[in-house]
């Protein structure tokens, strides 16, 4: 009805400037917003152009042979009755911003006050409209008669987004038609009344306390409650505020019994004793001694009026959502990019007390806020944040395109559903042959998409500010080489570029950057990926395709307690991802279905209470679902699949809780004699003595790290079973290094049974216990592990221990190894690797038989013998372990010369 089919301009905060101090004659906040949308007769020009009749049903019949008259006359313009009809209805547009701005808005306040509230600055008081960031803000001051010092007291009220946007668009284009309209109306008193005061009406021109009454009856009676007036809502409201905003509101704005009483007597009609005295009315008081700028309030009144606005905002239900819901400059561009990116951030979480997690994420995305943009790769663990590179930035930089690269369809799904949430930018997914949307803040597409050459030369017409390439460490990958070139020829468009992955390891850096993307320098940030909220776990056991959901099973029912957990089973063949979700009957995920199974089974997995799905690797790059508190991968990877693992690790603990990760061995993964060396990675993966956290975090990381690093998170099993072993006491005493134990049977695994020791007693030496003596066969060397090596080394280092720290006259119980105390803890005994490494490098070079007779490390020089007594046990495991040449076995006995050297 106001609008009869024209169109307004967007609604763009972040174009609207308004100087505070600026006490120029007649300046207001829409005389310097640098955009093209203040033509402010928007409207009229639409009426005239448009091509529907209905749409000027405001203007006159003729009103184009009105136009064509050498002297346009305003009066022949308009068709009255129309014209008045329209202005009735303007009126009551602005009644009802009127009502939400007094009852829902703040504190309300007194008639006289809002009656003489300006729109521009006049000769004898500022104005009360002013643009705060991204809101409206109005600002009155009254004068108490009583107050012999004539000062003013502020009021400030901030209006939601939605109502600035209506009241904005009110004052913009609404009113200058309305003047127009009026003076064409012969109203010329009402039309220059209502270029300076806010609260007008057509017909009654300025509005008093009795026409606020009347608007706040009219609307309370429209909703159901009680015909409330100017007085008996400051009083309901006060009551509001005791009530239930009393402890959310600052004290400094809360209404006191001095107002209460001043509302009373201005109802009353007592001011106007005082008003005789100072020989003018209060609202003669109100236009002289109110004078003062919007800037003329200290900031921490100005944050208690906000938070005292918002707070009744909230209380009925009317919070500001468009105040976010469009892309805003919330702060002057004068201001430090590390300030600008805590701005961003304020607006994208809603809180204006946000703050990043980590200086280190705060720093890396302080670079997208620089004026000067240099290129740079982010390593940061999943969950760390890195999506907010392409969040933040279009919430300040409007007019700023950015070109988001990800390799995977599960990823882009899931990062357009993330933009659906952030309101006021805008996106497009783009496709091969799309043409690109001028308007979009952030494009998102595939590599092979963005590959393509039509996309590049779409791009070189609408220049992206950057560039983002998301998993940028699958470009390390084979699978991904027939994109690199054209993704590659993105960097071309003398863009920001900006990597970003959770998994590189170090010593690829320099060939993703410089061989793949040719870049000849690019500024790192690379944090430590390791989580210690995950608990990751090596089955090394192998299990069977067959035996495999049994394990499962076990898994999801002890670790999923909670309805929103989530568990992830990652198998690399798609026929046995199918089989293994058929007999646990769950929902599957891999290539060989199409979009709309792959969709539907993700979706099955969300909607379940404690929902596990069974998927290829491809699903675990797409998924940020928080509470995954189990993942289980098929298979221990070797270094070329670290990083495809490290990513599928990196699903489970997002929320930062607990997780854990089960790696489960496959029988191809146990290495046999007849296969070829097993990958190093793989080996460590394997050995029980090593943390397998650390062993990702020391291929991933520069900083290497494991679960000792953060003793208040749950270690891993090896970990424990470190810490268990040294805190505890030994049954003797040692000041080098505690007791180790002996484990069970032999080191070949041909024998259940462990050989009784043998005693021997060398004069002068208190007696001792040597290892067993094991027959070495051919066979026996061939599949001995290094940890069987360490773990016969260990038992002679612990004999020699033994033996230097008991006491020669003692020969107790409590000073004798319990063996099945020993047997019990072999695990513990295999966890002390750090022992054995500093026994491997003193026995290096050393005599096997004199370590077994003295205990000693010994080098024999020239003209030294021994001979072997020990047979061949000790001499080919000293060989094994790389600490003497095979060539020596054919030494001759040791003469014990008195001058002996120490190693």
């Amino acid at each position: 009805m106001i609008l009869n089919g024209a169109t307004l301009p967007d609604f763009l905060p972040s174009k609207f400037k308004d100087h505070l101090a600026n006490n120029a004659l007649h300046y207001n906040y829409l005389s310097t917003s640098s955009n093209n949308q203040l033509f402010e007769y928007e409207l009229l020009h639409d009426w005239v152009n448009s091509a529907e009749e209905g749409s000027r049903g405001i203007l006159a019949d003729n009103w184009q042979e009105v136009l064509d008259q050498p002297e346009f006359n305003l009066n022949e313009f308009f068709s009255p009755p129309s014209a008045w009809r329209w202005l009735e209805n303007v009126d009551t547009l602005l009644e009802m911003i009127y009502f939400i701005y007094h009852v829902g808005c703040g504190q309300p306040a007194r008639g006289t006050e809002e009656t003489c509230m300006l729109l521009r600055n006049s000769n004898s008081a500022p104005r009360s409209v002013y643009w705060r960031t991204d809101r409206i803000m109005l600002q009155t001051w009254y004068h108490k008669g009583q107050n012999v010092s004539h000062r003013s007291k502020p009021r400030q009220v901030y209006l939601t987004g939605e109502l600035s946007m209506q009241l904005h668009n009110y004052l913009a284009y609404i009113r200058p038609v309305q003047i127009l309209i009026l003076r064409a109306l012969d109203q010329h008193e009402v039309a220059r009344d209502m270029e300076d005061f806010l609260w007008m009406s057509s017909r009654r021109g300025r509005l008093e306390t009795e026409d606020f009454t009347r608007i706040l009856k009219k609307h309370f009676s429209r909703g159901g409650c009680d015909a409330l007036g100017i007085r008996s809502w400051r009083q309901a409201s006060v009551s509001i505020t005791a009530a239930h905003l009393s402890k959310r509101l600052p004290t400094q704005v809360l209404a006191d019994t001095l107002s209460n009483r001043e509302d009373l007597e201005e109802e009353m009609g007592l001011h106007n004793v005082m008003d005789l005295q100072r020989n003018h009315t209060s609202h003669t008081a109100n236009l002289l001694y109110g004078f003062s700028s919007g800037s003329g309030v200290v900031r921490d009144a100005k944050t208690n009026f906000m938070r005292a606005s918002e707070v009744w905002q909230s209380f009925w239900g009317i919070e500001s959502h468009l105040a976010f819901n469009e892309p805003l400059l919330p702060v002057p561009a004068s201001l430090e990019p590390p300030e600008k990116a805590r701005q961003a951030l304020t607006i994208f979480t809603h809180d204006p007390d946000a703050r990043f997690r980590t200086s280190f994420q705060h720093k890396w995305l302080t670079n997208l806020f620089e004026d000067d943009l240099h290129d740079f790769l982010v390593v940061a663990p999943t969950g760390a944040g890195k999506s907010l590179a392409f969040c933040l930035p279009p919430l300040v930089f409007r007019d700023e395109r950015l070109i988001l690269v990800q390799p995977l369809k599960a990823l882009v799904s899931q990062t357009l559903k993330d933009l659906e949430k952030l309101d006021g930018v805008r996106y497009q997914l783009y496709r091969e042959n799309d043409m690109i949307d001028p308007h979009a803040q952030i494009i998102v597409a595939l590599s092979d998409d963005a590959a393509s050459v039509d996309f590049h030369n779409q791009l070189r017409s609408n220049l992206p500010t950057r560039i983002i390439i998301d998993e940028c460490h699958t470009f390390l990958e084979d699978t991904y080489r027939n994109y690199l070139p054209g993704v590659v020829a993105l960097g071309q468009l003398c863009s920001q570029l900006v990597l970003m992955t959770a998994s590189l390891p170090p010593k690829k850096e320099n060939h993703l950057i410089s061989n793949i993307f040719r870049r000849r320098t690019m500024i790192t940030h690379r944090a430590s990926t390791f989580r210690p909220e995950l608990q990751i776990e090596i089955h090394r056991n192998p299990v069977i395709p067959q035996d495999l959901p049994n394990l499962c099973s076990l898994l999801i029912s002890t670790y999923l307690q909670k309805q929103e957990d989530r568990a992830m089973i990652f198998i690399e063949n798609r026929d046995l991802v199918t089989s293994i979700a058929g007999s646990l009957n769950l929902p599957y995920h891999h290539s060989g279905l199409n979009d709309s199974e792959r969709e539907q089974n993700s979706q099955l997995w969300l909607q379940n209470n404690k929902g596990t799905i069974v998927a290829t690797s491809g699903f675990g790059a797409g998924i940020n679902y928080p509470h995954v508190r189990l993942v289980v991968i098929y298979g221990i990877p070797n270094q070329s699949e670290a990083n495809k693992a490290y990513q599928q690790i990196g699903r489970a603990g997002r929320d930062g809780q607990p997780a854990r990760i089960e790696i489960v061995a496959k029988t191809t993964d146990i290495w046999q004699p007849n296969h070829t060396v097993m990958d190093e990675f793989k080996k460590l993966l394997m050995n029980p003595s090593r943390c397998p956290a650390q062993v990702f975090s020391q291929y991933e990381d520069v900083d290497v790290r494991s679960c000792h690093n953060y003793p208040q998170h749950h270690s891993c099993s090896v970990c424990t079973k470190l810490s268990i072993n040294l805190g505890e006491t030994t049954p003797y005493e040692s000041e080098e290094r505690p007791t180790l134990s002996v484990p069970s049977g032999s080191d070949d695994n041909q024998s259940s049974e462990t050989p009784t020791p043998v005693a021997i007693q060398v004069p002068g030496r208190p007696k001792r216990t040597r290892s067993p003596e094991v027959p070495l066969t051919r066979a026996n060397m061939q599949v001995m592990e290094p940890q069987n090596i360490r773990k016969v080394a260990r038992i002679a280092e612990e004999r020699r221990v033994q033996g230097q720290s008991a006491p020669s006259s003692s020969k107790t119980i409590a000073n004798t190894l319990d063996s099945t105390h020993a047997q019990g803890e072999a695990a513990k005994v295999e966890s002390q690797y750090q022992i054995l490494a500093d026994f491997i490098v003193k026995a290096k070079g050393t005599c096997p038989e004199c370590y077994c007779r003295r205990g000693d490390f010994i080098k024999h020089f020239s003209g030294e013998r021994c001979r072997r007594s020990m047979g061949n046990v000790l001499g080919a495991v000293w060989t094994k372990m790389g600490l003497m040449d095979m060539g020596s076995k054919a030494a001759q006995p040791c003469l014990y010369p008195f001058g002996w050297r120490r190693y």
